[in-house]
This record gives structure tokens, sequence and C-alpha cells, in this order.
């Protein structure tokens, strides 16, 4: 019997690929898009740098699995916002199964 786990990471977040590793699967997504600045609630176009953020153990058909998020820290270009930079919000991974 085959079970189909369908991962929906929201709008805007882009799945790129999902490869067995190891002992493990790995998914592999990015944002993409504006993001909202925390402290004045701007939207920032202006990306600053990019980090790859892991959630481990996260069984995925009862495999265990890694999630790799490629997450961008943007500039908040409103001169009156204390913020200068700010990391985008990845909060958002349901889980669907068939």
């Amino acid at each position: 019997m085959t079970k189909t786990v369908k991962l929906d990471f929201g709008p805007g977040i882009i799945v790129r690929e999902v490869a067995f590793h190891g002992d493990r699967w790995v998914v592999s997504a990015e944002g993409k898009g504006s993001r909202l600045c925390p402290g004045c609630g701007q939207a920032s176009k202006s990306r600053h740098s990019w980090r790859v953020r892991r959630l481990q153990e996260l069984p995925l058909q009862a495999v265990p699995a890694m999630v790799e998020l490629l997450s961008g820290r943007w500039k908040c270009r409103n001169k009156q916002c204390t913020r200068t930079t700010f990391a985008e919000d990845w909060f958002c991974c349901k889980f669907i199964s068939n």
C-alpha cells in the first residue's frame, strides 16, 4: 500500500527538491517574494543575505526527514523604522495526508 503525503509550506515558499540521502528524506525549499518588516510592517524586496535553516527528525511516512529552508534576511527601507534587517517568517508548514 502506498500513502501519499503532500507538503504545503504556504504562499511564497517553493519546494525545490525532495531526495533520499543516507537514511532520511531531505526536503529543500526556499522563499520568494516580499517580506514584511516586524518593526513597521513595510514590505521589503531588498534581500540582505541568505541562510539555510534545518528542521531535523521530522518523520515523513515513518522515515526520518530533514527540511532545509533557504531563508533570507531582508533590509527595511523605512527610514523611521528602528530595524535595519530582519529574517523571513518560516512558521507556516502544515502536512496534508491523502
